[in-house]
């Protein structure tokens, strides 16, 4: 630290950049939360609060079964876990850590860590079913259509089309002129 005030980054962003094909490339910046240096490996935290005391118990069930605990959870926010399992692969973390907490006291902001389980970023792909060739897909598909559209700026609105399987559309939000008038007619009365 050159400075004593000197307010030191929570956490690293790497900046990596991904070929979706042959003329198109896409920069990410991605967020890696520690380095361990004894083994050099990139390792993201992230947090799973008791919400529900009767539901979870972490208190009891942790000690015996974290892999249970976790299971439960994966189970109940499949989307969170595969975000932050793409994030991590993303940036090339290697391992990703889940940390248990609990309120401490009944307080709103105070918690404490009831326990931890660690696991191979990729290994834990694996066990979600995630399927990183299909979400550069998905991104391809995204980049294509607004590449198609060719307008250089406005609000847009991406759909999956429940009448076509599977078909996602792009649609421009079109701002409307009456809603600016209206607005300021009431801020008139006022």
């Amino acid at each position: 630290m050159e400075d004593e005030d000197q307010v030191i980054c929570s956490l690293g962003y790497y900046y990596r950049i991904f070929r979706l094909s042959s003329k198109l490339k896409i920069c990410v910046r991605s967020a890696v939360h520690s380095y361990i240096e004894k083994t050099e490996e990139k390792l993201n935290v992230f947090v799973l609060p008791e919400w529900s005391e009767k539901r979870q118990n972490w208190g009891k069930d942790l000690d015996l079964n974290t892999a249970g605990c976790l299971t439960k959870e994966i189970s109940d926010n499949a989307t969170k876990f595969c975000r932050w399992t793409v994030a991590s692969m993303l940036a090339g973390v290697d391992k990703m850590r889940f940390a248990f907490t609990q309120r401490s006291d009944n307080s709103v902001v105070n918690h404490k860590v009831v326990g931890s389980y660690t696991a191979d970023t990729t290994a834990f792909a694996k066990q979600l079913g995630l399927n990183i060739e299909n979400c550069w897909a998905i991104v391809k598909d995204v980049v294509d259509i607004v590449l198609e559209r060719q307008e250089e700026q406005g609000e847009f609105l991406y759909l999956k089309d429940t009448n076509q399987q599977p078909s996602y559309r792009l649609y421009k939000m079109i701002e409307e002129e009456g809603d600016e008038s209206e607005d300021s007619n009431e801020d008139d009365r006022l």
